[in-house]
């Protein structure tokens, strides 16, 4: 039993990890978007040009 809260408390520590990687990947989020928005329009363009 004494084990277990000290895995416990590995696991809380875990969970702050993780929680603070979704923070992150949340502020990430808007910079990825932003750089595949532009080539995408531009990919677009050459498509019609052919066509």
């Amino acid at each position: 039993k004494e084990v277990q809260v000290p895995t416990h408390d590995d696991v809380d520590q875990e969970n702050v990890v993780e929680e603070n990687a979704d923070d992150v990947a949340q502020s990430t989020s808007p910079l990825p978007p932003s750089p595949i928005v532009p080539p995408l329009p531009p990919h677009q363009s050459p498509r019609t040009s052919p066509s």
